[in-house]
């Protein structure tokens, strides 16, 4: 989790959110979910497949230059329209889905992570963390699930603990301890969001399929 912080700190220092920050960051976060267990599922199923796609355009020698930051990647996958199609095949090197589409999902995600995490900070330690997830799910990412989904989620969502069973569980330090570094985590994961908010609006993409 601290170093979850760090990396968000990190990735606003250029103006277009660094993308390999980002994805660090977000490598950390994929393990916080592994430590949740299956209960959040649906969040986490698919962010090391989304995660692996951004970094291999971002670290690709022929189009490295275009994803250097949330910022450029816009850029560069606007200017080409067919660079924001799902799948690209016509060589092996524009093979990728969209980064711009794939960021969109874990960025859905991340307004979860945020609302969830803020509510969990505001619990009593005996408050059911169950509610807190459903307050936040219903807020964000339900809006792009469908009823079959939702409906999972929900019932996942009634296995998790009091809130201090579950801060216990997600670190290795104290409970005071784990509350202040979740703190920080929200307050670094924020900004980042709302920049990456603010680019999908400049550049029209928030309604990519």
């Amino acid at each position: 989790m601290e170093i979850v912080s760090v990396h968000f700190e990190k990735c606003l220092e250029t103006d277009g959110v660094d993308m390999g920050l980002y994805i660090a960051a977000y490598r950390e976060l994929e393990r916080f979910f592994e430590l949740m267990g299956s209960v959040f599922g649906f969040v986490g199923a698919d962010i090391k497949d989304k995660l692996e796609i951004l970094h291999q355009h971002h670290k690709s020698p022929l189009e490295c230059h275009g994803y250097l930051s949330i910022k450029t990647m816009m850029e560069y996958e606007t200017a080409l329209p067919e660079r924001l199609e799902p799948a690209r095949s016509s060589s092996a090197s524009h093979a990728l889905p969209s980064a711009s589409r794939t960021l969109l999902r874990l960025h859905r995600a991340l307004e979860f992570i945020m609302l969830f995490m803020d509510g969990l900070i505001a619990a009593r330690d005996d408050d059911a963390v169950s509610h807190v997830a459903q307050d936040a799910y219903r807020d964000s990412l339900a809006r792009y699930h469908g009823w079959f989904i939702k409906k999972g989620a929900h019932l996942a969502m009634y296995t998790l603990p009091t809130k201090l069973t579950l801060m216990e569980k997600i670190s290795k330090h104290s409970y005071g301890e784990v509350e202040g570094i979740a703190r920080r985590m929200t307050a670094a994961m924020k900004p980042v969001y709302v920049r990456t908010e603010d680019l999908y609006s400049e550049f029209k993409l928030h309604d990519l399929p």
